[in-house]
């Protein structure tokens, strides 16, 4: 039997249109980075960028800040290679035994090994081509798909510490996939998390380097930051959809806009039937027109009778079945001034009326995932640079009480001091507060929100000139608060295994025991060091955008993490 490769795509359409705004792209990696903090960006852009086109999208990412970027297969990296994108980092990790893997070497491009056989193979093609490989392994600390336990790991080890001394490869990092990471205050990621952390422990002490390590995808980077790893994978983010619309308006901005040209209109008679088996029929006299895109495109045929269309800034409803090649607008019975040739928008960034891909994902029961990758058929794609205009910011008065987990932005001081107040309402004595961030983040302001909260007395002040800071119940039998300054206590032991330890040690020597216990403590600076020592701490962490004023929090309850692990 022969095979034969060619086009996996329909001819493309002179109607039919994704215009990618690279602007919004460039826009919503900064918007990224600003969630990653010090973490460095990998751009995922595999299934062709999502639907958005990956040789122009991962050239706008690296321009705009992204380090490195992240495939699903050794053709979409090959792609881009084969594009000219010859200097950047470029990872792939699903691939099976027919991958040629010494093409890949020889392309330069970095492979990620997720069990015994790859690695089996990967060595072979580095004896037949010479060419040392550079691998990241990836670990299964709870997505339950692809990927080595932390068992077969640790077994793993002395081979890949052997393969790294004989210089046949360089293992730059571990890298795994959350399961549960757009759900809110979901403790499995935190689990997943230190178990990544936990592995790459185990492989520092047996002596790889492991400086290129990554877990965050789009949702952990929104709710946790960077976690602590050099790398994040942000994906669904990068195109301007946040996978939890919950938490509201993020800066993002949709890239992609689905539109055709309407190729006819038609005075419509009362009662006639639209589309196959007629399941709309016309109530009166009315216009119809005709949009060429059906399900053959990527509309999914249960948005039949649900969707609309925005065209002249007018929204108007589909009407009967969507077929193959085509959908029917219901224009009303003055045409709505439509005419052939005008521009129908399917969904885009909202801007001119339209519905968004969220607005389809939440019609039809999916994620905007499957909505912006089915994205397709006969549409040709076109590029843009088309300003972007930053979406309203929110302000304190706007926001829903915070709740055990979510993210706000702070444009203001007084937001900072009202998130404060409300975190203070979660809070009991014995309770630890963590405050993450940069210098200049608002750490010491949301402190001072916590404490009026509280209620307590004092007036809450930089901790930088002393370590700690007791803050007295403001009324009798009231919770008082103890402010920590962590970063000097902790100066120069960042990667130091025995910080937690030191850091206890630390605060038993200021003898605040009492105070402790019938206080709440707020500590700055010890993002993943404070929260290993206690059972349940409240985590926040703060962001200032690049030159402005303007930042964003997050907070969440980590509630024993370490329990249970892989």
């Amino acid at each position: 039997m022969t095979l034969y490769t060619g086009e996996t795509i329909l001819t493309p359409s002179t109607q039919l249109f994704a215009t990618v705004n690279l602007d919004a792209i460039a826009h919503n990696i900064g918007v990224m980075q600003r969630f990653a903090g010090d973490t460095q960006i990998m751009a995922v852009v595999k299934a062709d960028a999502y639907g958005h086109g990956a040789i122009e999208v991962s050239k706008t990412a690296l321009a705009a800040g992204a380090v490195e970027l992240g495939c699903a297969t050794y053709e979409e990296a090959m792609q881009l290679r084969n594009a000219g994108i010859v200097d950047a980092p470029i990872l792939f990790w699903m691939w099976g035994p027919s991958t040629p893997v010494e093409e890949a070497l020889r392309a330069n491009l970095m492979i990620a090994v997720a069990a015994e056989w790859q690695l089996d193979a990967v060595l072979a093609a580095v004896k037949n081509t010479g060419i040392s490989a550079s691998l990241t392994i990836k670990l299964d600390t709870g997505m339950g798909r692809s990927g080595f336990t932390s068992h077969q790991w640790n077994t793993l080890l002395p081979r890949l510490c052997e393969a790294e001394a004989s210089g046949m490869v360089h293992i730059r990092g571990l890298m795994a996939h959350f399961s549960s990471a757009d759900e809110l205050g979901n403790p499995v990621t935190d689990r997943q998390a230190e178990g990544l952390r936990v592995a790459i422990d185990h492989g520092r002490r047996a002596g790889l380097r492991l400086d290129h390590n990554h877990h965050a995808n789009t949702a952990a980077l929104l709710t946790h930051g960077g976690m602590g790893f050099e790398l994040a994978r942000p994906g669904l983010g990068i195109y301007g959809i946040s996978p939890m619309p919950e938490l509201g308006d993020l800066d993002l901005v949709p890239a992609l806009t689905w539109s055709a040209a309407v190729t006819l209109t038609k005075p419509f008679p009362a009662g006639a039937g639209v589309s196959y088996n007629h399941d709309w029929h016309a109530p009166a006299d009315t216009v119809t027109a005709i949009v060429p895109c059906g399900y053959a495109d990527g509309i999914d045929r249960r948005l039949t009778n649900q969707l609309e269309v925005t065209i002249n800034g007018k929204r108007f409803p589909e009407v009967g079945r969507i077929s193959m090649d085509q959908i029917v607008v219901n224009l009303g019975d003055d045409g709505g001034g439509v005419s052939q040739g005008d521009e129908a928008f399917l969904f885009g960034d909202g801007s001119r009326g339209e519905l968004t891909a969220l607005d389809w994902a939440n019609l039809i029961g999916t994620i905007p995932y499957e909505v912006i990758c089915a994205v397709g058929g006969r549409t040709t794609r076109r590029y843009e640079h088309r300003p972007v205009t930053p979406t309203r910011a929110s302000s304190s008065a706007e926001a829903h009480p915070a709740g055990p987990a979510g993210l706000r932005k702070l444009s203001t001081v007084e937001d900072t001091l009202q998130l404060g107040r409300e975190l203070a309402a979660q809070l009991r004595a014995g309770d630890v507060v963590v405050l993450d961030g940069a210098l200049g983040a608002g750490k010491t302001v949301l402190a001072r929100g916590i404490s009026e909260g509280l209620g307590v007395q004092g007036r809450v002040t930089s901790p930088t000139f002393v370590i700690a800071r007791s803050h007295r119940p403001g009324t009798p039998g009231g919770v008082g608060m103890v402010h920590v300054d962590a970063y000097r206590l902790l100066d120069g032991m960042e990667d130091d295994p025995n910080a937690g330890e030191a850091l206890l040690d630390e605060l038993d020597a200021l003898d605040l025991d009492t105070e402790l216990t019938d206080s709440v403590v707020v500590v700055e600076w010890g993002g993943g060091v404070v929260e290993r020592l206690v059972e349940r701490s409240l985590v926040v962490t703060l962001a200032r955008s690049p030159g402005s004023d303007k930042r964003h929090a997050t907070w969440r309850w980590v509630d024993d993490p370490y329990r249970e692990l892989p």
